[in-house]
């Protein structure tokens, strides 16, 4: 197992596992010279795509927002980028039911089973206090696009329960959302 890692992160996953430093000059090297049975990639936007020696790729795609975000040229040239690395994968994982049926929608040249596998995170406790109680629970990166001002609105007709936002809270939309 051997986890490749942005350039200055080698050490996050422990001393316990192999990690490889890619930065910008190495990525080609790694590309063409690292072996291996099985390259996960987790992100269709990430910058190492493949690898020359693997003999099998998993792609995780996360969302097709291009098509929802970019107009003209710039949604044929990311779904270009986007369907040479799904042609390149040997699997498919997704993130959601909606990621997926995006990719099955915009890419029918590709028939290819995928599985859904939900994003997860095992402990939250290390990163903030748990709260007591039940509460309905918003994480996010916080932009307009994931809406979570109909969620502060609906409260309004939920007023027995409480809501916990918790994403990036830095941004003007996320102070903004504050004052709702």
């Amino acid at each position: 197992l051997v986890y490749i890692v942005p350039k200055g992160c080698v050490g996050v996953f422990g001393d316990r596992v192999k990690q490889v430093e890619c930065g910008r000059m190495s990525r080609l090297w790694l590309r063409l010279t690292l072996q291996c049975d099985l390259f996960h990639s987790v992100h269709q936007y990430g910058r190492l795509k493949f690898l020359n020696g693997a003999k099998r790729t998993l792609l995780t795609v996360h969302d097709l927002n291009f098509l929802y975000e970019k107009q003209g040229a710039k949604v044929n040239k990311y779904r270009r980028k986007i369907g040479i690395q799904i042609k390149r994968a040997d699997a498919l994982t997704f993130i959601s039911n909606y990621a997926k049926s995006d990719v099955e929608r915009c890419y029918p040249e590709y028939p290819r089973q995928g599985e859904v596998i939900y994003n997860g995170v095992s402990d939250l406790t290390r990163l903030c206090a748990p709260r007591k109680g039940e509460y309905l629970l918003h994480l996010s990166s916080l932009m307009p696009k994931k809406n979570p001002e109909l969620l502060v609105r609906m409260m309004e007709w939920l007023s027995d329960q409480k809501l916990v936002i918790a994403g990036r809270l830095n941004t003007t939309y996320a102070k903004n959302l504050k004052t709702i």
